[in-house]
């Protein structure tokens, strides 16, 4: 009996001990750590040579104020180089320039479109002889030009006065004469002069047409059963496309 008094007052004693450890096992949780004031974060406080006496901390009007931008680090996020001797510049890297000129190299190439240009030297219609070279060759090109933005071609035939009846048609081709096509010309009102009369044409570029490509005309003249032709001394009105900045 008194045995069993013993173990049991033991077991008390033991459980109690357990207990008080477990307690205190998970005492850090509940201490609260004391707080300390941060020394980084400090207050401005003005002078006491720019403030009143008795003031409430205020700053004098005349004092400049600064704002600075600074990284996680506390870094300056500018950062202001001076170059010494302008006539040795810093080197800029391979990489950096090779980039700079393909930029520059893309925004040239979105400014260049196709331009149709003519590809021979025009008359002087003011010239004394123009009106002999009409009469002896009898069909003559006067004047023509190309609208670049319509994709059009305009021109100005004169033609020696011999017949009432006429026609004048113009000719072109755009694959070397492979295939091509007519048009036909439009006689200027009150153009007749008795020994000439003007013609006026018109064509449009086909759209399919780009850089390097060319399109050849001729004018043929019809009156009392003959045909004559000016094909700008055998080697015929050229009209060849090329890259240009721009318009004219």
């Amino acid at each position: 009996m008194q045995r069993k008094k013993q173990d049991k007052e033991f077991n008390e004693l033991l459980l109690t001990k357990v207990t008080n450890f477990e307690d205190r096992e998970f005492d850090f949780l509940r201490v609260v750590p004391p707080i300390k004031r941060s020394t980084s974060l400090k207050p401005l406080r003005p002078k006491s040579s720019n403030c009143l006496s008795g003031s409430s901390g205020l700053t004098s009007p005349g004092r400049r104020k600064t704002v600075r931008f600074a990284d996680a680090l506390g870094l300056d996020l500018t950062s202001v180089r001076h170059i010494i001797n302008p006539e040795e510049p810093p080197v800029v890297p391979s990489a950096v320039r090779q980039t700079l000129e393909r930029d520059i190299d893309t925004e040239e190439h979105t400014l260049e479109v196709a331009f149709w240009k003519l590809r021979w030297p025009q008359l002087d219609v003011t010239s004394a002889d123009f009106l002999r070279k009409v009469l002896d060759r009898k069909v003559i090109l006067e004047s023509c030009s190309v609208n670049n933005r319509d994709l059009r071609v305009h021109g100005v035939v004169r033609v020696a006065n011999l017949g009432f009846t006429k026609s004048v048609t113009v000719r072109y081709s755009e694959n070397g004469w492979m295939t091509y096509n007519d048009v036909q010309a439009r006689y200027v009102t009150d153009s007749n002069d008795l020994a000439t009369d003007r013609f006026y044409f018109f064509f449009n570029v086909p759209g399919h047409l780009g850089v390097r490509n060319r399109i050849e005309f001729a004018i043929m003249y019809t009156v009392s059963g003959q045909t004559f032709w000016d094909s700008n001394h055998g080697y015929n009105y050229a009209l060849e496309c090329i890259h240009h900045l721009g318009y004219e």
